[in-house]
């Protein structure tokens, strides 16, 4: 089930970026912030970075250098890392 977030990360074997922005009006943060701790807890490799003003649709519509940095940097900082 797609909608079972929380409950699918901890099947996950793969490092997590998980990417919110606090001027998102349709999901808050603090559901991003749920998602990393059911990551944590599963001991999921997972990082949380909160972005300031960006609305729900900004990574698609006004692409963000910021966003696509932190996108770039977190795969770059993990690639071939698996957790076992």
């Amino acid at each position: 089930d797609i909608w079972k977030t929380r409950d699918n990360v901890a099947g996950l074997s793969m490092p997590v970026l998980i990417l919110h922005s606090d001027g998102d009006s349709l999901f808050p943060v603090s559901m991003a912030e749920e998602l990393h701790a059911a990551a944590r807890r599963a001991r999921v490799q997972s990082e949380l970075q909160v972005m300031h003003g960006y609305a729900h649709d900004a990574p698609y519509r006004l692409v963000p250098e910021d966003y696509w940095a932190e996108l770039v940097t977190f795969i770059q900082r993990t690639a071939g890392s698996r957790q076992g």
